[in-house]
């Protein structure tokens, strides 16, 4: 074989597994990724003093969710966990969308992902994600991080499985996440019922530090049979008001162990730079988790519209028909500016009057009839 010839079959076979190396570094999934900066950081953190943040539940906000990166990424965490639901429905396009933020705002933080019930796509979920069921360990710095698939409101036999054998290898520092929470006295909807005693029982058998869920998207904690077990996911999904004990707010959660103590601190995530005026009532006194961003509100004052109908129906004045509320009866106005009154110039203010009178004095100005 002319040595020409041979050359140009060793170049090829070089460049074939160059390609076929990029190939699978190119294919290679978030936890397989983060699994890499993670086993260097393991090695790096002091055993006595390590840092690591959980949130959850980012869909349909990709504002707050950035955000919440870049609070997690300032204290430099060994690694970030997320408890699903990333997405409305765990799609290509966005689970690429939700990559990318994530290599944008944290670049260099290991961050791996437990499925949520939104990521119903488990494809690619597999393929771009990394696996439903994981295990991050470090013997050095006696840490132990068993995240379980139960996006199906149900803890089924290979995860309790799985869960009694990871549980089995004793780390100290031995903690437990998946998407939805136990049913408990405290949690008794949005919740999952099969395999949660098993689950319960195993985590306060084996001094289990913390469990983590999400689901839910508020922040409340309990102690569950010794248990600390906390819901975070804040992380951008629209907050449960109602119906659930919690606080309703965009948030995440830093753990830190500590000479052999763990605590956690649950950080809220400040809408920062954002105005905003808000709608129907006061939404500084019904909407506290954004107060900060308020301006005002545009009320309809529902109370002295109806207090005026009651007292014409008490002087028998009350005629049917329609009842306009106006600025002039006090049917809508403006909120106070509450905390931007000290921010808005005096001139904003006194246009903003003018321009109240002006519509009191006649209305159509507004192009309304």
């Amino acid at each position: 074989m002319p040595k020409r010839d041979k050359l140009s079959r060793i170049l090829l076979s070089i460049a074939a597994l160059f390609l076929a190396w990029t190939a699978d570094a190119a294919a290679a999934t978030l936890y397989e990724r983060s699994l890499e900066k993670f086993q260097v950081r393991s090695e790096q953190a002091s055993p006595a003093d390590f840092t690591f943040v959980v949130l959850g539940d980012s869909r349909r906000n990709d504002g707050v969710f950035k955000k919440a990166l870049a609070l997690a990424g300032g204290y430099n965490p060994l690694f970030i966990l997320h408890g699903g639901d990333y997405s409305d429905h765990g799609s290509d396009p966005e689970t690429d969308h939700f990559l990318a933020m994530v290599h944008d705002g944290v670049p260099e933080t290991p961050l791996f992902v437990v499925p949520g019930n939104h990521e119903m796509q488990r494809k690619v979920f597999a393929e771009k994600i990394g696996p439903s069921n994981f295990t991050l360990d470090s013997a050095r710095l006696k840490l132990r991080v068993i995240a379980l698939d139960n996006a199906d409101y149900a803890l089924k036999i290979p995860e309790l499985n799985d869960l009694h054998r990871q549980l089995a290898a004793k780390r100290e520092n031995t903690f437990v996440a998946m998407h939805i929470p136990p049913k408990t006295e405290r949690w008794s909807w949005h919740t999952f019922s099969d395999g949660a005693e098993e689950l319960v029982n195993a985590l306060a058998e084996n001094g289990v530090r913390a469990a983590f869920y999400f689901h839910v998207h508020l922040y409340d904690r309990d102690e569950i049979k010794g248990v600390l077990s906390i819901i975070t996911a804040g992380a951008g999904a629209p907050l449960t008001k109602f119906g659930f004990p919690g606080e309703p707010v965009y948030h995440i959660v830093v753990v830190r162990v500590k000479n052999g103590a763990v605590t956690t601190e649950m950080v809220k995530v400040k809408e920062a730079g954002i105005m905003a005026i808000g709608v129907d009532a006061d939404q500084y006194v019904t909407y506290p988790e954004v107060k900060e961003a308020l301006m005002t509100s545009a009320m309809k004052n529902v109370d002295i519209a109806t207090g005026q109908a009651v007292r014409d129906f008490a002087a028998g004045r009350l005629t049917a028909g329609i009842k306009m509320a106006t600025l002039s009866n006090r049917g809508v106005g403006l909120a106070p500016y509450h905390d931007w009154d000290g921010k808005i110039p005096a001139d904003c203010k006194a246009k903003v009057a003018a321009a109240a009178d002006a519509v009191k004095a006649d209305p159509t100005i507004t192009g309304g009839k």
